[in-house]
């Protein structure tokens, strides 16, 4: 739906028969497909306008791998407040829930988070080029806060586009 909407159907073989899925998800054991999987659902839920269960694709993506807590930043600063509380509300009901239920089980997810920003360095050449003059940590800072300054500059010039086919 969301490739016919985009007048993009001829783009489908592209992914259906990527053999990188197979190899990375089935063979590598790479749960980033999953985290795909929600994100391709909050955008299709976001077609029809439905914030809570974006929030909740989103929320359960996030779970799976950090890095789609990430676009609720920029849905919530284009979205009309009474959509972000929807969207905030599936998102928070979603990780809360996942939480309890990792909590409950007796498993420690808050670690891995922790290890996952102290090990993380983007693959990025701007964290290599700052940690020629900073130790590792504070490159991945100023970097972080460049990127977010770059991005609150994007989203503050653009706010009143809307992609094609979302209703606000």
């Amino acid at each position: 739906d969301v490739l016919r909407r985009a007048g993009s159907e001829r783009n489908l073989p592209l992914v259906a028969f990527s053999p990188l899925l197979v190899l990375e998800g089935g063979v590598g054991g790479h749960v980033d497909i999953f985290t795909a999987l929600f994100v391709a659902m909050a955008v299709k839920l976001a077609l029809d306008s439905r914030w809570v269960h974006v929030g909740v694709a989103l929320g359960i993506g996030a779970l799976v791998k950090i890095l789609p807590a990430l676009l609720f930043l920029p849905l919530a600063i284009s979205l009309p407040r009474s959509a972000v509380r929807r969207l905030l509300v599936g998102g928070g009901a979603a990780i809360i829930a996942g939480y309890t239920a990792a909590f409950l089980l007796g498993l420690h997810p808050m670690g891995s988070v922790a290890t996952f920003f102290s090990n993380w360095r983007f693959g990025s050449p701007v964290v290599a080029f700052f940690s020629t003059w900073l130790d590792g940590r504070s490159a991945v800072l100023v970097s972080l806060l460049l990127g977010g300054l770059a991005l609150l500059y994007v989203l503050a010039r653009y706010r009143e586009y809307r992609p094609a086919g979302i209703s606000m």
